[in-house]
């Protein structure tokens, strides 16, 4: 928004010299020639113009290029009118200058408007006006009935940023996400994060949606979640890049919110972790939660022991955050491609519906890979859409067996794989796939189990042979919990501290 009397951050010019252009044209002289002038420009524009202050001929005037100032469409706008109210061509030339020469920059440009307005098609919110006058106060008094969301972006458009410096425009899209499901309503943040960006003020979104999350607290013992997407970064194969998003409440409409995506190598993508877990521990520290982490991998990172990574940085004796927390990898290459989703959301409902009866699978549910016979694993999947877990025969590493069984079970719609880390299985991992995969606990959930099963091997003598389940990598992947990346933008590099 174009300040009174002065430049803003952007660049752009002042809003006096046009409404003293206006001034001089004899055609707007009388409030019935500003009525008139004020419908060509709304015809023009195809939008609402709402003015406040409009008691003073001139102050008129000025409220009137005030609104036209925002953007160059706007200005364009009030030439043409103008040019077709002035009496003489010779009364426009002063105005025709300024807008001419004038250096304004939208807010958002067209085509940003245009994709927003293309997510919202097909929809519709009844109370969109009331929404507005919420956000804008006094300046949406003129909306009455139905309104357009290209009517509702326009005048928030024009109405100054709040305290915070947020646009108005971003406030509301942020409001009118929480009134669709949850496909729709990640599509609209990711939009408003883009821009956030753009804008520069991420921070001043973070805030809205932090205090958003903050009104309501969880129930006791629900999940909160911090996920995290690692992928390799740039040429040399030593880069990573690291995005987290996190939500207090897990049980309500999947709206995480993102957080700054980082690159370094892995000791420093390890610190950084450490340093999102304390920040949502301080976060979160007055509400009964169950912090649960999950990790997206892209293929060839699926055998990271990101369990193993250590929770705290600094301390005397580094514990894996496997131990501390529910943690479990998620598969990014599955995430990313929607061919997949209709078996992956059947078996899925199946373990849901086996864990609930019982907080176990039966046996029935679960088939074991063989190396070298990839085949026969695609066969059973086909066979029975009711398995719901995989064993792999060994790690999915790039060239091994288990990459190719993992694989098969992403395509075929497999929510729950496990694998021992090493080529060379510990003794006692089959016992231990067993006990948590066939063995009910009133106490404990199955992710509970792996995380006791990791505090176990931590806790094992020293000197003696490593426990199998130190190395055990559990895939646990909810097709209605998925995080997207938002945006491009230079990521900002991580340094360790």
């Amino acid at each position: 928004m174009v300040r009174e009397g002065s430049r803003d951050s952007r660049g752009r010019g002042t809003v006096l010299p046009f409404a003293e252009a206006l001034s001089g044209i004899p055609g707007l002289d009388t409030q019935a020639d500003r009525d008139a002038f004020i419908d060509v420009l709304r015809a023009e524009l195809d939008e609402p113009v709402v003015l406040k202050d409009q008691t003073h001929p001139r102050m008129q005037l000025y409220r009137i290029a005030e609104f036209c100032a925002r953007t160059p469409e706007r200005l364009g706008a009030l030439l043409r009118a103008a040019r077709w109210c002035a009496h003489d061509p010779a009364h426009v030339s002063a105005l025709e200058r300024l807008v001419l020469g004038a250096d304004v920059e939208p807010v958002h440009t067209s085509a940003a408007t245009t994709a927003l307005l293309a997510l919202l098609e097909g929809t519709s919110l009844p109370d969109l006006a009331e929404l507005c006058a919420s956000i804008a106060g006094p300046a949406a008094d003129d909306l009455r009935g139905p309104v357009t969301y290209r009517q509702a972006f326009a005048l928030l458009d024009n109405v100054n940023a709040g305290a915070s410096g947020l646009p108005r425009t971003l406030e509301l899209v942020e409001r009118i996400a929480t009134r669709f499901p949850a496909g729709l309503a990640n599509e609209l943040r990711d939009w408003a994060f883009r821009q956030a960006l753009e804008l520069e003020v991420v921070d001043q979104l973070l805030a809205l949606r932090g205090a958003a999350h903050a009104t309501a607290g969880p129930a006791p013992g629900s999940p909160a979640y911090l996920v995290l997407r690692l992928e390799r970064h740039g040429p040399s194969g030593e880069e990573y890049r690291l995005w987290d998003w996190r939500q207090l409440d897990g049980a309500a409409d999947w709206a995480p919110v993102p957080g700054r995506e980082v690159t370094g190598p892995l000791p420093v993508v390890k610190k950084h972790v450490a340093d999102l877990v304390d920040q949502v521990e301080r976060e979160w520290a007055r509400h009964d939660v169950e912090i649960r982490i999950e990790v997206f991998l892209s293929p060839e990172l699926l055998n990271l022991d990101v369990d193993a990574w250590p929770w705290e940085r600094g301390a005397l004796l580094d514990e894996p955050v496997g131990c501390r927390y529910q943690l479990v990898v998620r598969s990014t290459r599955r995430a990313v491609n929607p061919r997949y989703l209709r078996v992956w959301f059947k078996r899925w409902s199946a373990l849901l519906r086996h864990l609930a009866e019982g907080r176990a699978i039966p046996l029935s549910g679960r088939v074991d890979c063989e190396a070298g016979a990839l085949t026969a694993l695609m066969t059973e999947l086909n066979r029975d859409r009711e398995l719901v877990a995989v064993v792999l025969s060994g790690p999915p590493e790039p060239g091994f067996p288990g990459f190719q069984q993992v694989e098969a079970g992403e395509r075929h719609g497999v929510p729950l794989m496990l694998w021992h880390r090493d080529r060379t299985a510990a003794p006692g991992f089959p016992d231990l796939v067993d006990a948590l995969l066939h063995t009910g606990d009133d106490r404990h959930d199955l992710l509970g189990k792996v995380r006791l099963m990791r505090v176990a091997a931590f806790g094992a003598e020293t000197g003696t042979p490593p426990k199998a389940g130190a190395a055990v990598t559990v895939l646990y992947d909810d097709p209605d919990r998925l995080v997207t990346p938002a945006g491009a933008g230079a990521p900002e590099e991580a340094v360790a501290r």
